[in-house]
């Protein structure tokens, strides 16, 4: 038996594992990489401008985010299911949210900066 014609005949045998290992890698990769894709749309911020003072509310789980988005001071208030939570944000007034982070997270407003505070700064 000539023992070329048996090395020729594995020869694509092994290059047919081989193939399929690849195409089983790039799958599994695809799958992880979707998967992960579901899971980022979840605990999102909410759309702004690059500099804009905006407050909002989740109408799902009662997370609040506000303030200037961009530059500061911005405050953000976690309800304990928004790490799991596709966030509806709704826009409030500073009032509002104000209330709302007192009412949900007990926020003493009047420990905060001037600009949470409300209280004048003078010089």
């Amino acid at each position: 038996m000539n023992t070329t014609s048996i090395n020729e005949n594995h020869q694509p045998r092994r290059h047919m594992r081989l193939w399929e290992g690849v195409i089983g890698a790039a799958l599994l990769a695809l799958v992880a990489i979707g998967l992960g894709g579901c899971a980022s749309r979840y605990d999102q911020s909410p759309d702004t401008m690059m500099i804009e003072q905006a407050f909002f509310t989740c109408s799902k789980c009662g997370s609040l985010r506000g303030g200037v988005f961009g530059k500061g001071p911005t405050k953000r208030f976690q309800a304990a299911t928004a790490s799991r939570c596709v966030h509806d944000w709704q826009q409030v007034s500073k009032g509002e949210f104000q209330a709302l982070a007192s009412e949900r997270f007990g926020v003493d407003w009047s420990k905060e900066i001037p600009y949470w505070s409300g209280q004048a700064v003078t010089r």
